[in-house]
């Protein structure tokens, strides 16, 4: 990342064919470590999409930050694309969506974090198929 400063939260986990218990423990920590201010750039990258997607308008990353905070169902523009979550699953994260919430739910390349859906860990997915994805990691970065 371009930010010299350490990241001040940080997603990042391992999603495979188990069940998703600890990844989504660790979605539920982070969403309640989330500041309500401060945040001046978010990263959303993984093994599949080493590059990702950056967002550096503070004010967006801000709203960003809240909407995943808060499991709301919304959608931010920023850095040319849109950033948007799902209020089910206790937060469905996608980038580029087709509509907010879209019962399509399966993109294929995606870009979709959604570590408590419950099923198991192949329904997340970066840059690949998004309902039996490939084992990787996906890391969300606040700055």
């Amino acid at each position: 990342h371009a930010d010299t400063d350490p990241p001040s939260a940080v997603y990042s986990q391992y999603f495979d064919g188990s069940t998703c218990t600890a990844q989504c423990a660790a979605w539920a920590t982070f969403k309640a470590g989330l500041a309500s201010s401060g945040y001046t750039s978010v990263h959303l990258y993984g093994d599949m999409d080493p590059v990702g997607y950056t967002c550096t308008d503070p004010t967006a990353t801000q709203q960003i930050a809240d909407m995943i905070r808060t499991t709301a169902a919304t959608s931010i523009s920023c850095g040319g694309h849109v950033w948007s979550q799902c209020d089910r699953y206790e937060g469905e994260f996608w980038m580029d969506p087709p509509s907010v919430c879209d019962l399509s739910n399966c993109p294929n390349p995606g870009w979709i974090v959604r570590p408590c859906i419950g099923y198991n860990c192949y329904y997340s997915g970066l840059n690949s198929d998004t309902c039996g994805a490939p084992n990787q990691t996906i890391t969300i970065e606040f700055f």
